[in-house]
């Protein structure tokens, strides 16, 4: 009896039994690959590593920001809970002007006669002014402090991002698997 050996040829696909998703907290360009195409990897082994230059980077620029909001606002470090806006330099700039201003109209006014029209008019405008420019100061001195609570969140974000990358978030096998990798061009 001899052996007939029989070869058939056919198109078509491999799938595997198993699908496995895999992901990273961060996204970035991969520094390091741990593993070879077809290593066996056990859960919790980490399968590469990501490029962390952009997100020091991005966290530098953040920490940068929040120093100019800080820097406007007369202050050396974010505040805890409400500021007192009346004590920032540009509203208590505008509010010593709005006060000389409104003197200045009163001494006007209390000359009665003795003044101009002209001059009466002048100062109640000086005064009317300086007012509105108080009342300025104060929405910059808002609109500051809450450029510097989203300057300081996402500065929080970004070093929260570069902990990921540094700690974490290589990209870790979550089950036994067969690690593959393929590159499109």
């Amino acid at each position: 009896a001899r052996s007939i050996r029989r070869t058939v040829r056919v198109v078509g696909g491999l799938q595997g039994q198993e699908e496995v998703v895999l992901s990273a907290k961060v996204e970035g360009r991969v520094k390091r690959l741990r593993h070879e195409v077809g290593d066996q990897v056990p859960p919790g082994e980490i399968l590469l590593e990501i490029e962390d230059r952009d997100y020091r980077l991005l966290a530098e620029e953040e920490r940068r920001a929040l120093e100019v909001d800080l820097a406007k606002l007369g202050i050396d470090k974010p505040p805890v809970g409400e500021m007192e806006l009346g004590k920032v330099p540009l509203v208590e700039r505008a509010r010593r002007l709005e006060e000389n201003a409104r003197a200045k109209y009163e001494r006007v006014r209390r000359l009665g006669g003795a003044s101009t029209r002209e001059e009466q008019q002048t100062s109640e405008t000086d005064a009317q002014v300086a007012r509105s420019n108080l009342d300025a100061a104060y929405l910059d001195a808002r609109a500051l402090l809450a450029s510097l609570r989203q300057r300081q969140a996402a500065l929080e974000t970004r070093e929260q991002k570069l902990r990921s990358e540094e700690h974490t978030s290589e990209l870790q096998s979550h089950s036994f698997i067969s690690y593959a990798v393929f590159c499109l061009k």
